[in-house]
């Protein structure tokens, strides 16, 4: 006990250790293609803006932005299920359009699901929904393009670069 107590005395945080929040995951993606940078994380959730962290002080819901999870599923199916719980959690009050369809992303098992929502008549935005299986683990990719489509390229080909490590 006492070598215990002598060891956690002579503890510190160094503040200034730059911790990168996704050296616990194992996946990556360019980011170079949006030019986001990482806005918020909590656990395995990642929130990138165009402006980084103070997107996260002003408006957050009504920018373009992505998020991308990292799950525990054993298979494909498990990991969907999962997915289609994040999607019913989703308040939308009008699909316009949508495209969806299995295929397969750098080798791995894939679903994609395009919506075009609608908040009055006008499209407001198109949220562009990627589910990735390998193994026991899943990323759950959901970009929010709130600019007109401007983002929706970029965001596809963010999603098609994630690769599991």
């Amino acid at each position: 006990m006492n070598e215990l107590n002598a060891l956690l005395y002579t503890s510190y945080y160094d503040q200034s250790v730059e911790v990168d929040p996704l050296e616990r995951v194992n996946f990556t993606f360019d980011l170079g293609i949006t030019g986001f940078t990482l806005a918020a994380h909590t656990g395995n959730r990642f929130v990138y803006t165009l402006n980084g962290a103070s997107d996260m002080e002003n408006e957050y819901d009504n920018i373009s932005s992505f998020k991308i999870y990292s799950l525990k599923a054993v298979d494909f199916a498990e990991a969907k299920e999962q997915f289609d719980y994040i999607l019913r959690i989703d308040k939308m009050l009008k699909v316009l359009k949508q495209e969806e369809r299995e295929t397969n992303i750098n080798g791995n098992k894939a679903y994609t699901l395009l919506m075009e929502l609608s908040y009055g008549g006008n499209v407001s935005e198109i949220v562009y929904y990627v589910l990735i299986h390998k193994g026991e683990t899943a990323v759950m990719y959901i970009a929010t393009d709130k600019d007109n489509g401007k983002w929706l390229d970029k965001f596809k080909r963010t999603a098609e670069s994630i690769q599991f490590e």
